[in-house]
């Protein structure tokens, strides 16, 4: 009999003892506890039989951090099933090198959930075996004082900090300030932000090429005696303000970003035609991504400051009026204004169109986009999202032979969703 036959044969002997020792007297815990270490030694004595046991620590190491993926798409998901945690449960060994190992402990992902000082030590633990490397974190829940401070200690090595959830009242962004290394951050959720927060987190983060902040309320600021920042790093800005008291167009009278590539301003309050032009002219960006909310009525979409960004590439217009603006904005692209232009997307979110209620536009929505892609040669999708469309048969059939054998995709629907999508021969279809 082989030495792994043999063991096996003795864990198959100590499980039966077990059972007896069950049996025979629940009270004698020491004989059950002898048993059951016993179990565990046979056990560990297998393992060092198996082929993965002869592996050097460095090689299992590497094996171990590919099997860590942060789950960034999924923050539900049970801590106890992230790859960490998981292996220190396989084996003695396997505890010793996961421990030893911190490159396994430089992403953090999950849900908070309720919060409290246990997700707040947790993290700080987490955190603390990753010694001196650079850290991800991507959080989401309720974002407690406690889980402020074990970030804090560790801000200065942080790369990634992405947080969605509810912020305790007493969140202040000034504690930012210590997170110099980052190159990404993303936060939705934090309360009563000024103009001086978001400038503060650009004046000292030299390093950050993202930046996301989404705020459901401000406070009142401003900007009186603010320093303006440039900020050569930042690549991708995204504003989500929901209320009026902090406006895309204040933060954008603050800044220049001459390596701006992605722009989106999602906003109550919508940035004017004018503070777009001098951020535009200031920052001379690369910018490849605009995407922009407002547009009460069909007069506000002035088009101008277009002109001062050639490079875009991806235009993405939220109207929140209660009109369509296709034929506004289809009139107004000229290859003049926009001539990388490659995708245009148009939304009207509060507009319901049905065949039994006509604009008088849609019978011309074929010669619109005709004129659209003459002026525009380089246009390869158009999309029109409204809260409900359904296209009428007519207008469906002419937009069918406009687009077959040709490079323009065209989209009609209700937005956010991929229904009532026109097809066409075009296979370079760039929709997100």
């Amino acid at each position: 009999m082989s030495s792994r036959d043999a063991l096996l044969k003795r864990i198959d002997d100590i499980h039966s003892a077990i059972e007896r020792q069950k049996t025979v007297s629940e009270h004698d815990t020491k004989a059950l506890n002898d048993l059951i270490t016993s179990l565990n030694d046979t056990r560990a004595t297998l393992n060092t039989l198996a082929p993965v046991a002869q592996l050097p620590v460095e090689i299992l190491s590497h094996i171990f951090k590919m099997c860590d993926e942060p789950w960034r798409d999924n923050y539900s998901r049970a801590m106890a099933s992230c790859a960490p945690l998981l292996l220190l449960r396989v084996c003695r060994s396997w505890r010793d090198i996961v421990m030893a190992c911190p490159l396994l402990w430089t992403s953090v992902c999950f849900n908070t959930h309720s919060g409290g000082n246990n997700y707040a030590k947790f993290i700080s633990a987490w955190l603390g075996r990753s010694r001196t490397l650079p850290l991800d974190i991507w959080l989401s829940g309720l974002i407690s004082v406690g889980t402020e401070l074990a970030l804090e200690q560790h801000a200065s090595r942080v790369r990634t900090l992405e947080i969605t959830g509810f912020f305790h009242e007493g969140t202040s962004l000034e504690h930012m300030t210590l997170f110099s290394s980052l190159r990404i951050l993303k936060l939705s959720g934090p309360k009563k932000l000024a103009i001086s927060d978001y400038l503060r987190i650009l004046q000292s983060t030299p390093l950050l090429t993202e930046l996301g902040l989404g705020s459901y309320s401000s406070r009142i600021d401003t900007g009186e005696g603010l320093a303006a920042v440039v900020h050569t790093s930042l690549k991708t800005l995204k504003l989500i303000l929901k209320d009026k008291f902090v406006c895309p167009s204040s933060i954008l009278s603050y800044l220049t970003l001459p390596a701006l590539e992605s722009l989106t301003l999602r906003c109550a309050d919508s940035a004017t035609p004018e503070y777009l032009s001098k951020f535009f002219a200031r920052s001379s960006p690369p910018l490849k991504r605009l995407e922009i909310t407002g547009f009460d009525t069909a007069m506000d979409i002035e088009l101008g400051y277009l002109r001062l960004v050639p490079t875009l590439a991806d235009l993405v217009m939220t109207c929140e009026g209660w009109f369509d603006p296709a034929a506004t904005v289809c009139a107004r692209m000229t290859s003049d204004l926009v001539p990388g232009l490659r995708r245009l997307r148009v939304a009207s979110p509060s507009f319901s169109v049905s065949p039994s209620f006509s604009l008088g536009e849609s019978p011309r929505l074929p010669v619109l986009l005709w004129n659209c892609s003459r002026r525009c040669p380089g246009l390869e999708v158009v999309r029109f999202g409204y809260h409900s469309y359904e296209v009428p048969q007519d207008i469906h059939d002419q937009l069918q032979n406009f687009t077959r054998g040709g490079t323009l995709h065209v989209h009609i629907g209700p937005w956010f969703e991929e229904v009532n999508c026109v097809p066409c021969m075009c296979s370079r279809c760039g929709l997100e």
